[in-house]
């Protein structure tokens, strides 16, 4: 909730500029520390730590800024639109009818080794992919089929 929180009040302020298709939509800093792996966003209201669902959640598409090089952790918009195309811009979560609302989420976390390569990644709707980082399964309800597995490439 938190995120979606922050997405919705940095989408409000982006909307008042134009759209740079170069740049992210939102811009949400996180600072992690990899020795005790705790995250956490800096707010006017202060520090905020970060379950370490959502950071992973953040880290999946983000730009990593490191000082050691150039960043090469985003997903790049064209690997994004040959994954949103070979999976019909629809989630592939199986029974999960949903065409809104898209990620791109990587089948072998970037924390585990796994890349940007089209083959480690899928297309799941938001509420999927929450579930995917919770470490359940995908959501239940009207367009969802419960113990459902996510879909390998």
């Amino acid at each position: 909730m938190l995120l979606e929180a922050l997405a919705s009040l940095a989408g409000r302020a982006d909307s008042r500029g134009a759209a740079n298709p170069k740049e992210p939509h939102t811009q949400i800093h996180v600072h992690h520390c990899p020795e005790c792996e705790k995250s956490h966003i800096t707010t006017s209201r202060g520090e905020t730590e970060l379950t370490p669902t959502e950071y992973e959640k953040l880290a999946c598409d983000a730009r990593v800024a490191t000082g050691d090089g150039p960043n090469k952790s985003a997903i790049p918009p064209s690997t994004r639109r040959r994954v949103l195309a070979r999976d019909q811009h629809r989630c592939q979560a199986p029974g999960c009818p949903h065409t809104r609302f898209l990620e791109i989420h990587h089948i072998i976390p970037r924390s585990k080794g796994g890349t940007n390569a089209e083959e480690n990644l899928t297309t799941l709707c938001s509420a999927c992919h929450q579930r995917a980082h919770d470490k359940q399964k995908p959501a239940r309800g009207k367009n969802h089929q419960a113990g459902a597995k996510l879909k390998n490439r």
